[in-house]
């Protein structure tokens, strides 16, 4: 078969059942001890700037992962609070 291997030179943190809302949420939160070892987790600072974009095909207020359930836009707007607090961008 003639398919692109689009991880290629790409070093993938996660994949496979591991990839959840769950574990999204706990990433950009920084929440080192909920994740998989050995996991890692956004460790940004008040003089950053972070980006975070996501791609999905699902409905509105919703974003679809692999596995588990769907996160919901007030979820996402809880982490994003959370990262607030927490200085993680300016």
């Amino acid at each position: 078969d003639n398919v692109t291997d689009v991880y290629h030179g790409c070093k993938v943190d996660y994949r496979g059942k591991k990839v959840t809302a769950k574990l999204f949420l706990d990433v950009i939160t920084g929440e080192e001890s909920k994740v998989p070892a050995p996991g890692k987790v956004l460790k940004s600072g008040p003089n950053d700037k972070v980006f975070i974009n996501f791609v999905d095909h699902g409905g509105v207020g919703i974003v679809a992962f692999p596995n588990g359930p769907l996160l919901h836009a007030s979820e996402l707007s809880m982490a994003l609070r959370t990262m607030q607090k927490k200085n993680m961008f300016k």
